[in-house]
């Protein structure tokens, strides 16, 4: 299978690299992400842990998205939980009367952290053939236009759950990683942006640290202690360990000034449809693309 393909030939190559990565997974079912988690875990990778995206329609309840009910997304989270003790991320969508149910339920089934949001749904017409502009008529709209939407939604996500949050939704400057943070965010991703400028996670690094200290905010540890941090953590959970708040999440309280960024590569990984690998260019040295505070 297309599963065990990649495990053979991509796991050995990540697993050379100088640098963290996670593994995200998507299914129609259930079974499809824990069978897909299952065989992850037997085949000796070094990922540090896994993103799943629970966007995707649930065959076996009509075609309805795992992440739009509370009940499914706990059930899921906690059928994952049993299969691995690395770093579980559950990837929210937007489109959903209320987030916060979905991260709280998220919560409930195990899962150590919240990644938000996915893209939301858009669609474009081509007023010469009078067409949608993609063959599938509705897709993920993301970059710029989405930030505010994804900033609402960290904010109402912190309020409800105690784990972190990745915020994620149209980041393309410094000024946007700090309003997520400020938001309730931990950790930020970068996306869109990189398709422009396949060095922009080295760029926000750089701007995010001279930002840190021109306003006394931050001092530097080691960066192998902070890779040190994050590999020793024996079920991914011991966030203290590796994550010191350089802002206290939530609407400008900052507190402990001290830690650095942990970047993380990612990699993603469907189940059903052509397994691709994501590894951006920009790797920076032993971090990941996420920048974690």
């Amino acid at each position: 299978s297309d599963l065990k393909e990649y495990c053979r030939t991509k796991l050995p190559y990540l697993n050379k690299l100088n640098t963290n990565f996670i593994i995200n997974i998507a299914g129609y079912a259930i079974e499809d992400y824990v069978e897909t988690l299952r065989i992850l875990e037997s085949n000796n990778g070094n990922q540090v842990g896994y993103e799943i995206n629970i966007s995707c329609p649930n065959v076996k309840e009509g075609g309805m998205e795992f992440g739009v009910d509370a009940n499914i997304t706990e059930k899921l989270t906690s059928e994952l939980r049993k299969h691995t003790e690395k770093i579980l991320i559950m990837k929210l969508s937007p489109n959903v009367t209320k987030v916060e149910d979905i991260a709280k339920a998220s919560e409930n089934g195990g899962a150590d952290c919240i990644s938000a949001i996915n893209t939301l749904v858009g669609m474009g017409v081509d007023i010469k053939t009078r067409k949608p502009k993609i063959n599938t008529v509705y897709g993920g709209l993301s970059g710029p236009a989405i930030k505010p939407v994804a900033l609402a939604n960290v904010h109402k996500i912190y309020k409800s759950v105690s784990i972190p949050i990745i915020g994620i939704g149209g980041i393309s400057s410094v000024e946007d990683v700090i309003e997520f943070f400020l938001a309730g965010a931990s950790m930020v991703q970068v996306g869109t942006l990189n398709y422009k400028f396949p060095n922009a996670a080295a760029d926000l690094y750089s701007e995010l640290k001279l930002y840190c200290k021109n306003f006394s905010l931050i001092r530097f540890f080691s960066k192998n202690v902070l890779l040190f941090r994050l590999i020793s953590s024996p079920k991914g959970k011991q966030y203290e360990s590796w994550i010191e708040p350089l802002f206290k999440p939530g609407l400008g309280s900052f507190s402990n000034p001290k830690n650095l960024f942990l970047l993380l590569a990612s990699t993603t990984l469907n189940f059903f449809s052509n397994i691709f690998l994501f590894i951006s260019s920009f790797v920076l040295t032993r971090f990941t693309i996420f920048f974690a505070l």
